[in-house]
């Protein structure tokens, strides 16, 4: 009896059917994650991103019950089918409990841990993969200051998201770093002073959010005006 969508109902989850799994054929997959919070726990993926996406404090207990209970479940599958193909997780002698643990596992509301489980995929750093192949520490080179920064800055960027990486770089080749963003939240006070030398919100100058929002180059210029870096 197949269970309708939605994390409410992975706490329903009976088994889970893995014969349709492709695969992985000795393939080596890098999974880019963008943050480094694990699947499950007061850092997971329900109890960190889940109220970011509107979930209530009873919605949060509800995802990461169904995510321990679907894993329990897939652990279960798993053990029950060591002749099932593609489950490169018994190949490597890795254990569900190891890759929900992963740092990156719950990216992306747990793409990663299910990757990492059925095909023991390397979880990475989505933000330093994509700064590596696009060359951005050749391109720091003999640079003083970077500026970068996101839409909302506060104790989830220093989670492995892009501008918290490349703020680190930054720092290692000796560069002053400022942050720029649409809004700051609460935690953002501990980017400073390390990676961040400083950190600018379109709303300390904005009339509201909606002119922040529509009016993001003005603001901009406003800031550069008054010499913030």
């Amino acid at each position: 009896q197949r269970l309708n969508g939605g994390g409410g109902e992975l706490s329903r989850v009976a088994r889970v059917d893995l014969s349709g799994l492709i695969p992985a054929r000795n393939a080596r997959i890098r999974v880019a994650c963008d943050v480094v919070n694990p699947l499950l726990g007061s850092t997971g993926a329900a109890a960190v991103y889940g109220p970011q996406k509107g979930a209530t404090p009873e919605m949060v207990i509800a995802l990461e019950q169904g995510l321990s209970a679907f894993y329990v479940r897939l652990d279960a599958e798993i053990n029950n089918a060591s002749a099932q193909p593609g489950l490169a997780v018994l190949e490597r002698g890795a254990s569900v409990r190891d890759a929900i643990e992963t740092p990156g596992s719950g990216a992306a509301g747990g793409i990663g841990a299910m990757l990492s489980v059925l095909y023991g995929a390397t979880l990475v750093s989505g933000a330093k993969l994509t700064l590596e192949l696009v060359g951005f520490q050749t391109a720091l080179r003999g640079a003083t200051l970077l500026i970068t920064g996101e839409g909302r800055m506060d104790g989830q960027t220093s989670n492995g998201k892009a501008p918290y990486v490349a703020a680190l770089i930054a720092r290692e080749s000796g560069a002053r770093c400022i942050g720029v963003c649409g809004q700051t939240g609460a935690g953002s006070e501990t980017l400073i002073p390390q990676p961040f030398d400083s950190i600018h919100s379109l709303l300390d100058i904005a009339e509201s959010e909606s002119d922040a929002i529509n009016n993001p180059a003005k603001y901009l210029k406003e800031l550069d005006r008054k010499s913030v870096v």
